[in-house]
Formats: C-alpha cells, sequence, structure tokens
C-alpha cells in the first residue's frame, strides 16, 4: 500500500509538471481538423488558399521553427523585431501538393484581449486558444500568419492582418 501511494504521489508530481509546462508555452499545435481549416478563414489577412493535405505537427519541428521566427522577422518585416512572448501562436501542418508546410497564426495577446472585450463568444475564443482556431479581424498590423517551408527550412513569409472592414 505504501509503494502505491508513493507511486501515485511520483506520478501527481510528474503529471502536474507536464501540465505546468503545457500551460507556460504561448503557442500550440491545433489537431481537430475542423479547427485545421478553420485557421485558413482568417478575414483580414491573406493565408494559403491551396491545400491539398493535413497532418499532424510534430512538436519538436515546432520548437525549431520557434528558435526561428526572430530572425525571420529581421529578414521579411523590414527589420521588425517582435517579442514572442506577446503573442500565442497557433501551428498546423498542411501539404501543397507535394510540399510540407506549416502555417503559423500569431494572435497578439494584449490587441487579442481588446478585440474580445465583453463579448462573450470573443472571450470564450480566446480562452481556448490552445484548442481552437482563433480569427481576429484587423488588428492594426499586430496580427500576424507565416509559413515555414521545410524542404528549405526556412520562414518564407509572413503577412499582418490589415484594418478591419467597416
Amino acid at each position: 500500500m505504501l509503494v502505491l501511494k508513493k507511486l501515485l504521489m511520483i506520478l501527481m508530481i510528474f503529471s502536474n509538471q507536464v501540465f505546468a509546462d503545457q500551460q507556460e508555452k504561448n503557442y500550440s499545435i491545433l489537431t481537430d481538423i475542423a479547427e485545421v481549416i478553420e485557421i485558413f478563414t482568417q478575414c483580414s489577412r491573406m493565408t494559403p488558399s491551396f491545400r491539398t493535405s493535413y497532418s499532424r505537427l510534430d512538436a519538436e519541428l515546432v520548437e525549431k521553427i520557434e528558435t526561428k521566427l526572430p530572425e525571420a522577422f529581421e529578414r521579411l518585416a523590414a527589420g521588425k523585431k517582435i517579442e514572442l512572448d506577446d503573442y500565442y501562436r497557433q501551428y498546423v501542418s498542411f501539404g501543397m501538393l507535394r510540399r510540407e508546410l506549416v502555417y503559423i497564426s500569431a494572435i497578439h495577446k494584449e490587441a487579442a484581449n481588446e478585440w474580445a472585450g465583453d463579448d462573450v463568444k470573443r472571450k470564450e475564443a480566446l480562452a481556448n486558444w490552445q484548442t481552437k482556431s482563433v480569427n481576429i479581424c484587423g488588428g492594426k498590423g499586430l496580427h500576424w500568419g507565416a509559413i515555414y517551408d521545410g524542404s528549405g527550412d526556412i520562414i518564407s513569409e509572413i503577412i499582418f492582418n490589415s484594418a478591419a472592414k467597416k
């Protein structure tokens, strides 16, 4: 009985640490196919429209892409620097013919909270950003999407949200 209690205690400590690690990350990998498709329906920025497949995304690859984002911003966004901690990032993997690509949708935290305001549906969407696609119209160029191309191991484009349509 004592051994079982110790084992359960170790499992609880380990699972709490895993849960804490997941909570601290500012990115998520969307896996539900409906959410993966939904992430491409942004209303104020272009997204890849020609997609031939969807696949599971490896967390190790996401970690690699995360390290490439600051340099990609300097290269693709006229030297603009970003603070990754200011953003929630949603990752999905998709195919375009024979190329495997990754789409990153980034949501500026502060601007997203302003967007949500007192709207219950928006607050719920934002609260569930780790599993549900969040699409914000407008955003004063703070929200953005990027494409990672594994064949060249490079982030090939970054596109910012335009102003919201009235």
